[in-house]
């Protein structure tokens, strides 16, 4: 049997012995390949571990020892209004004349509650009509019975005083922070100074008009001294009692349930307005939103009624002191 040449050699020639085939050539051993490190060698990236996780380079820029971290605490209650501050506000939502809620409670809770803008707008407004129907019929009864002026005068005291007691009682949550709220000092010496300013602003008004109009100037003072009543119940009626009881009605209840509806500005306006209207002294209109422009500014400013009360008890007592002057 004649082997037969393996594949790839040439054929053995006649004459010439075959030539002994080629050796293979050896063959590559595989490419080495590491095997997967275990997944627990990852997570604990011992020192063997044949994969480490990539490791920067160390910064060569010097790193502070401390880096100063601004912590803002959240006030107590608003600057402006006075309103007990939630810390989830950004901004105090009264202020800014959309908050239906003057306690702070969450408005859907307020919702479900049955509260509304609609309920304190009808409170307020119920509050300055019955105060103004008070000062209208008042002004009628002195008008058709001038000698018992100074006991209609005290009548109508008390009778307003009852009904911004029993208003204040119903919407104690809403004046509550402005009463609970002392104001700074600042405050109470701007309410002196404004109690003063706009006592000489009324006394050029009233002087002027007068004059132009050839009208006699009112008198607080002289129909209860007439009457017999001293100095101490003259105080208490036009000086002690408004300052009060018409803080408590217009720079508390109506003032900030206006704000609920429109804008503070606008609250400031037409309670303001409210205000000159109820004295139903047009000769004094002018003067009379002034002063009721100025008891709104530290009202709001100050978050308290107290400043309001300071500054209108000074500009009362003022014109006391200068009609007890002209004798």
């Amino acid at each position: 049997m004649t082997d037969s040449p393996a594949p790839g050699a040439l054929p053995a020639q006649p004459g010439f012995p075959r030539p002994a085939p080629a050796p293979a050539p050896p063959s590559e051993p595989a490419a080495a390949r590491l095997p997967d490190p275990p997944a627990d060698t990852l997570a604990d990236n011992e020192p063997d571990d044949p994969w480490p996780p990539f490791a920067p380079e160390p910064s060569t820029e010097a790193l502070p020892d401390e880096i100063p971290v601004a912590i803002k605490v959240p006030p107590r209650f608003c600057t402006q209004c006075g309103r007990p501050w939630n810390p989830a506000w950004s901004a105090c939502p009264g202020c800014a004349g959309f908050d239906p809620n003057p306690t702070g409670e969450p408005f859907d809770a307020l919702s479900a509650a049955g509260g509304s803008h609609g309920g304190g707008i009808k409170s307020s407004l119920g509050l300055y009509f019955c105060l103004l129907g008070v000062s209208i019929i008042g002004t009628i009864a002195m008008m058709v019975d001038s000698t018992a002026e100074a006991q209609i005068e005290i009548f109508m005291g008390v009778l307003f005083s009852l009904i911004v007691l029993f208003w204040s009682i119903a919407s104690f949550a809403r004046l509550k922070p402005a009463l609970a709220r002392a104001g700074s000092p600042v405050w109470y010496a701007a309410a002196i100074g404004l109690g003063v300013g706009t006592f000489a602003f009324a006394s050029i008004c009233v002087g002027g008009l007068t004059r132009v109009f050839n009208v006699p100037d009112a008198s607080y003072s002289e129909p209860l001294l007439k009457a017999g009543f001293g100095w101490g119940t003259v105080v208490l009626l036009v000086a002690v009692q408004p300052a009060i009881f018409e803080e408590l009605a217009f720079r508390g209840i109506i003032l900030s349930s206006l704000q609920d509806a429109i804008s503070v500005r606008d609250a400031v306006i037409v309670s303001s307005l409210m205000f000159m209207i109820l004295h139903l002294i047009p000769l004094a209109f002018l003067h009379l939103l002034a002063i009721g422009l100025a008891l709104c500014f530290l009202r709001v400013r100050s978050g308290s009624l107290f400043p309001g009360m300071l500054m209108h008890f000074v500009h009362n007592s003022l014109c006391l002191v200068f009609e007890a002057a002209k004798g």
